[in-house]
């Protein structure tokens, strides 16, 4: 199981709405639980990055999107 630290967004997931709040916590939880073996649609390859294999983590949101 990984440890995923969110010191760094932990301001801007307090901002959040409750219903987009729950859904980033729910996909953090998985890639807690699951690793590197999460996959798609929860987790997806950044193009264009100097970082070989960079990942992001793609949670759904309540229906606001930046």
């Amino acid at each position: 199981m990984l440890s995923v630290d969110v010191e760094l967004v932990a301001g801007w997931l307090a901002s959040l709405d409750e219903g987009s709040r729950e859904q980033v916590v729910a996909a953090i939880e998985l890639l807690e639980e699951l690793g590197p073996q999460l996959g798609r649609p929860i987790v997806d390859t950044v193009s264009s990055s100097r970082h070989r294999n960079m990942k992001e983590l793609r949670p759904g949101s309540s229906g606001r999107s930046e």
